[in-house]
């Protein structure tokens, strides 16, 4: 079997589920068993997760996997990091699912504020895996990255525009110092 074999339908969902789940489990264990398939199996998993005709949770345990490798950092420093075009498509999916959120118009005259108001599975998982991606390969390799693919989000006609640019600030806020999101918000 190989990687790319994992979203074959016949296969089955559940099938792939039960192998990613085995992949992700030697991610976190043993990282440098996979160092000679890195490019292979890292661009595998980005076309699992990209795959829209798959199911969500196919989806978020293939995200599951490369952010298991990428925060294995202790095991196999630096592995992740070799692969910038594999980073940005990563963080380009994580950013689509920040704007995976729901619009209900009676919220427009809530009287109360409701944080999660709106979020959605695919939210709360992007949110969580944007964190620990940047955790994990720190400022230096994050924000040109992300520098790069926030102007085209800003660009977006959607509604939801306001509630991502909310969570994109405080991200940024949030994991590197002001010097470096003021060489960000430059860039824009």
């Amino acid at each position: 079997m190989t990687f790319s074999s994992i979203a074959s339908p016949r296969l089955g969902e559940v099938t792939a589920q039960e192998a990613l789940e085995l992949l992700i489990e030697l991610a976190g264990t043993e990282p440098r068993f996979l160092r000679r398939q890195l490019v292979d199996v890292v661009g595998s998993m980005l076309q699992i997760l990209e795959a829209k005709s798959l199911e969500e949770n196919t989806r978020h345990l293939s995200i599951e996997f490369v952010i298991t490798l990428a925060e294995a950092r202790e095991r196999a420093p630096g592995m992740m990091r070799k692969l910038p075009q594999f980073i940005q498509r990563l963080f380009a999916v994580l950013m689509n699912m920040l704007l995976d959120v729901e619009d209900d118009p009676a919220w427009h005259n809530a009287e109360t504020e409701d944080e999660d108001a709106g979020e959605t599975s695919n939210y709360a998982f992007g949110q969580e895996c944007l964190d620990r991606l940047s955790i994990s390969l720190g400022g230096n390799t994050i924000v040109p990255v992300a520098s790069e693919l926030f102007p085209a989000f800003l660009a977006t006609p959607e509604w939801e525009e306001p509630f991502f640019l909310k969570y994109f600030l405080k991200y940024f806020l949030k994991f590197f110092n002001s010097a470096v999101c003021h060489v960000c918000i430059f860039r824009l």
